[in-house]
């Protein structure tokens, strides 16, 4: 039994290789409920960092091919690292392929995706971080289920307009910014038939806006007391 299974909680150093880079960080997971997610700091020696800092001064037509071979040097500092779960791996291909499918919306709609690494014996994503706030954890009051939606629906068009449904509606898996809502976790996007899409479509609609009321109803029982 490895560190990470002893002490899935820990923050640990992580090592991943991405391109032809390989990539140093300090990994911490994300919560107790999501052990393969683990939000990175990079480590960059003095040396690593002056040659980033080159490098992003040289022109886009330059920078493209050297993205490709080396997209270490080009990394935020703060990133996410998300490990196929066991006996997921149906799940993390569908992600993997729906997030090249939603490119357009990468660091809009949902997380940017830089590429495909395995760490600590799995295979994983490596994914922008997104610096925001979950449902539970807005002021008081929280946003009525009216507003919320509002908040919602831009993402759910996007996603809609290009034939494909959210399906794993979750509060856990929507981040508020600002003034709208990044989707993460995309293991069960999908592409309905023609005929059904719009029943789906409103499916998801419907089942978020009851999810987020009964969040409403619980936070108010709490402040009765």
């Amino acid at each position: 039994m490895d560190d990470f299974e002893e002490s899935p909680d820990a923050t640990r150093p992580i090592k991943f290789r991405l391109g032809y880079n390989v990539v140093s960080a300090i990994g911490t997971p994300n919560d107790r409920k999501h052990h393969n997610v683990l939000r990175l700091s990079i480590i960059r020696s003095p040396l690593q960092r002056t040659l980033m800092n080159i490098l992003l001064l040289l022109p886009t037509f330059l920078q493209v091919p050297i993205t490709a071979k080396f997209p270490g040097f080009f990394l935020p500092d703060r990133l996410v690292l998300k490990k196929a779960k066991e006996d997921w791996l149906e799940e993390f291909e569908n992600e993997k392929h729906m997030y090249k499918r939603l490119q357009s919306l990468q660091g809009r709609v949902i997380p940017r995706l830089y590429g495909e690494t395995e760490c600590e014996g799995a295979r994983a994503l490596i994914l922008s971080e997104i610096t925001g706030i979950m449902p539970w954890e807005q002021k008081t009051p929280p946003l009525k289920a009216d507003q919320f939606m509002e908040l919602v629906e831009p993402a759910f068009r996007e996603i809609n307009t290009l034939g494909l449904a959210y399906d794993d509606v979750k509060l856990d898996n929507l981040i508020l910014v600002q003034d709208r809502v990044v989707l993460v976790d995309l293991e069960s996007v999908y592409e309905p038939s023609l005929k059904h899409r719009e029943y789906v479509f409103n499916s998801d609609r419907r089942q978020l806006e009851v999810v987020y009321q009964r969040y409403l109803d619980n936070y108010d029982d709490d402040d009765d007391f």
